[in-house]
Formats: C-alpha cells, sequence, structure tokens
C-alpha cells in the first residue's frame, strides 16, 4: 500500500542536471516551462549565490533576478515535482529514491511512517527500534536513528548502520538497551530551572523554544519528562527530529549539560538534521 502511495507521489517528480538559470523573474526554464522555486529551492539557490532568499525575491520583483546566473557556474541536480522546483542539489550528493529505500527495507518488516517532501521515516519494532531516515530534496541523505520510547514520549539517538545489514542491526539494537534504564531515570529525576537569558543556549528558533519549554519568568522549573513529552508537539518533522536527538544526549548524561539544576549547555551534535 505504501509502496503504491510512493509511487503515486513520484508520478509528478522529475530530475535533470544543467546549469541552472533563472529569468528575470526569478523562475528556472526547462524544456520551454517556467518551474518555480520552493521555498526550500529558493534557499538552497541563495547559498550556492552567495545572497539571501529576501534579495533574490526583490531581484525577481525588479526584474533582474537574472543577475545570479553569474554564479552559477556548474551543473547541479534539479528535483522538480509538477511545475515546481524542488530541491537544487550539488552532483556529489547522494541521490536518494524513496521507492528504491523502501524496498531495501522491506525485508526487515519495517513500515513507512511519513512521506512528504521533506522526509521519508521506515520504522523497524521494539524498543529502542530503527527508524531510517531518507529525504529526496537534501535535508540529509539517507541514515539511521535509534528511537528510545519513554513514558511521556521518545527520543532519538543517530546510528551508523547499512539498513539491509540484519545481524548488525540485532547487535546495535542490544547494545542501545541499556540506555533505556538510564533515560527512564532521567525521566523521572531530571528537572531543569530556566531563566530567560538561558534559552539563548537552545540552538532552535524562537517558536521552537516557546513549543519546548514554554512561558519563561525569571525562574522557570521544567522536568526532562516535560521537555520529552513538548517535543513531540513540535509541527515540523525536522525540528522534531532534532530536537529529539538532542534529548537523548541529555537523558543520558544529564550533569553534562545541567549543574545544581540549573541549565549550562545543550548538546549540538544534531546539526546534522537541521541542514
Amino acid at each position: 500500500m505504501m509502496l503504491d502511495r510512493i509511487k503515486a507521489f513520484k508520478k509528478g517528480c522529475f530530475d535533470f542536471v544543467t546549469r541552472v538559470k533563472l529569468t528575470d523573474s526569478g523562475y528556472v526554464m526547462y524544456n520551454g516551462q517556467l518551474l518555480a522555486l520552493s521555498a526550500l529551492a529558493k534557499r538552497q539557490l541563495c547559498r550556492l549565490v552567495g545572497c539571501t532568499p529576501m534579495f533574490l525575491d526583490l531581484l525577481s520583483d525588479e526584474g533582474y533576478a537574472s543577475v545570479c546566473n553569474a554564479f552559477l557556474e556548474e551543473d547541479l541536480l534539479v528535483r522538480c515535482r509538477d511545475s515546481e522546483v524542488r530541491a537544487i542539489l550539488p552532483l556529489g550528493r547522494t541521490w536518494v529514491n524513496y521507492e528504491s529505500v523502501a524496498t531495501a527495507c522491506s525485508g526487515l518488516g519495517m513500515k513507512l511512517m511519513y512521506l512528504g517532501d521533506d522526509f521519508m521515516i521506515l520504522e523497524s519494532v521494539g524498543n529502542p527500534c530503527l527508524l531510517v531516515l531518507s529525504s529526496e530534496v537534501g535535508y540529509c541523505s539517507t541514515c539511521s536513528l535509534l528511537k528510545f520510547r519513554l513514558l511521556s514520549g521518545c527520543v532519538l539517538k543517530k546510528v551508523r548502520v547499512s539498513c539491509v545489514d540484519v545481524d548488525k542491526l540485532s547487535q546495535i539494537l542490544d547494545s542501545f538497551k541499556s540506555k533505556l534504564v538510564v533515560l527512564k531515570d532521567s525521566l523521572h529525576t531530571v528537572v531543569i530551572k530556566l531563566r530567560k537569558i538561558d534559552l539563548r543556549v537552545l540552538p532552535y528558533t524562537l517558536k521552537v523554544k516557546q513549543q519546548l519549554v514554554g512561558s519563561v519568568g525569571p525562574e522557570t522549573e521544567i522536568s526532562y519528562r516535560k521537555l520529552v513529552s513538548n517535543a513531540r508537539s513540535l509541527n515540523s518533522v525536522r525540528e522534531r527530529l532534532t530536537v529529539q536527538c538532542d534529548l537523548f544526549d541529555v537523558g543520558v548524561a544529564p550533569n553534562k549539560y545541567v549543574r545544581n539544576g540549573c541549565l549550562i549547555k545543550w548538546p549540538i551534535r544534531a546539526n546534522w538534521l537541521r541542514g
């Protein structure tokens, strides 16, 4: 059923490799068709050109977007769906294809959890279980996360494992089960005192911070359990996965991040998901 859904999604998708050229109005021309840039594709293009999306919008409105072509000197992978450019990627990046990933993982009894332009997630069974995370548009190449289910939610840990190596997968899952004891202890005992100035330590957008910790007064206390629970409510899949990865590190080594009940620093190793 999910493979059918993937095939249906892919019907409108197509890729091509070219030296990208913008029209004066900021469209990409392909086979006589004008393709609009998605918000993500625009950000990716602007990183290559060295400007901001706002500046590109200004150039497009004034009919000068084609000046960016002088900075686009190499062939790029352009991923499209219907009349929109979904992503503009360097050729060196792994070409991820939802259908091939889903087929490779089906032998492990994994089920598709989410499908969209940003992410596809395949999940195994058990606790912890394995998530195979895939992105067609450049947020990340195919990689793996371990998902630890806790009473108030779940946390994630990045792992390096081939999704088709069943024996290695079993060994990794067994070796991480001891982490569940530590995480559950943190769930019951860790409480963090937060001041407004401490919010600067959290490497997230203001909206994510507000959803994660709520309203912060002169000195607010929030439990690890509450942080794990709040992370589940984040709307953005990418932000939710990032925060859940960070919460794994906090849970297994709370003394590294919380001292005398106060927040002293925050994990940054989940940057691979913030791209």
